[in-house]
């Protein structure tokens, strides 16, 4: 039963993944290196505060609470509550406030994902 939950996620994310292969605005900067955080100012409609994770926004340089509005989608798509996603997931690729570490891929995330699922089935 694991084995299938985690082929199905992995099936989604692998799908999501391949519709996103474009770069952001036809640079040659992948989409993961670029930022994408929106703070509460710059989106156009409030999700759950749960989403939220202190950040650099991309559209107005703002320091604050932003979101990732592809990854909060990505998980609602595969069905974590606002709460689950706070506790176990990264709410950002990248907070864009520590240059030194590098955002997170969509594997990663898939990763971080399975990580959890797997969890859960094992009870720990």
């Amino acid at each position: 039963m694991l084995e299938l939950l985690i082929g199905a996620v992995s099936l989604t994310l692998g799908i999501y993944l391949f519709s996103r292969v474009n770069t952001h605005s036809n640079s040659n900067i992948p989409k993961e290196q670029t930022n994408l955080n929106l703070c509460h100012r710059c989106k156009e409609h409030e999700d759950e505060h749960t989403f939220y994770d202190a950040g650099i926004c991309g559209r107005c340089g703002k320091n604050g609470e932003c979101q990732d509005p592809e990854l909060i989608s990505l998980y609602k798509g595969l069905g974590f509550d606002g709460m689950y996603v706070w506790k176990h997931l990264p709410r950002l690729r990248s907070n864009w406030l520590d240059q030194s570490k590098a955002p997170l891929t969509m594997e990663d995330i898939g990763r971080e994902i399975a990580n959890h699922i797997s969890h859960i089935h094992s009870g720990k």
